[in-house]
């Protein structure tokens, strides 16, 4: 294989496409040392951890062709390492709670209240206003008791504005399941919500699935990341709502 001049060597700091000359094989891929150039290789390997379970390892190694070009990968990586690390994380984030539900924005706490009571409190979205403060002017839309098709309305405390939605029930099976849809202008979430009696009271499990609209949707990983920072504060606050009206009833 000749090698290409100069002007014609390329690198991943060049905005030029790269020469159409490629090594064709893995022994010319490694036996390559034409000048300006750099050589990636990405090996991606998937390790099993028990029946259900495998540990994912993304690795990425490069050699350069000749020290000046090994200087200006280290410099092009300076500037693009931590964004590619960041495109990384979340890619594999994204592929692991897409393969585990389990895993996929969900969480559970115990709190020391009968099942039934924790399970009214979630249900009845009038109750939110009191633990959480970034909900209020709670109304209820429906006639008659909570159930399959109520609806709520509600604002959300914003920084910019409070922001309106709506909530509906969509399954309901007191006091062990409590399925939701709330409604906004960016995005629509969907919960389900599981309870059950331990011996400390009421083990719940939450889940959430986020469907953001228009400009949100690129933004989708990070949305997510907020928003089950705000689960765990929320359901902890309700948590403490109910622990604390225990105690003075």
């Amino acid at each position: 294989m000749s090698s290409p001049a100069p002007s014609s060597s390329w690198g991943p700091w060049r905005l030029s496409a790269p020469p159409a000359a490629q090594p064709a094989t893995p022994k010319e891929f490694a036996d390559f040392s034409a000048p300006g150039h750099v050589k990636i290789v990405l090996a991606v390997s998937a390790v099993p951890q028990g029946l259900a379970a495998a540990v994912l390892t993304v690795e990425t190694r490069v050699a350069a062709t000749d020290p000046t070009s090994a200087r200006r990968f280290r410099r092009y990586w300076r500037f693009v390492g931590p964004f590619s690390e960041l495109i990384r994380r979340t890619a594999m984030g994204m592929l692991a709670r897409e393969l585990d539900p389990a895993a996929r924005n969900g969480g559970e706490i115990v709190i020391a209240r009968p099942v039934e009571t924790v399970f009214d409190a979630v249900a009845d979205e009038r109750i939110e206003p009191r633990y959480n403060p970034q909900v209020r002017n709670v109304e209820l839309l429906t006639p008659g008791p909570v159930g399959i098709g109520t609806r709520f309305r509600a604002e959300a405390v914003t920084a910019a504005r409070p922001a309106p939605l709506t909530i509906e029930c969509t399954g309901y099976d007191r006091p062990h399941r409590f399925d939701s849809t709330t409604r906004m202008t960016g995005m629509d979430i969907d919960y389900t919500l599981t309870f059950e009696t331990v011996e400390a009271g009421t083990r719940m499990h939450w889940l959430f699935d986020l469907h953001p609209h228009g400009a949100l949707r690129p933004l989708r990983p990070f949305v997510e990341a907020i928003g089950r920072r705000q689960e765990k504060r929320n359901w902890a606050a309700l948590r403490d709502y109910l622990e604390a009206a225990s105690g003075e009833s």
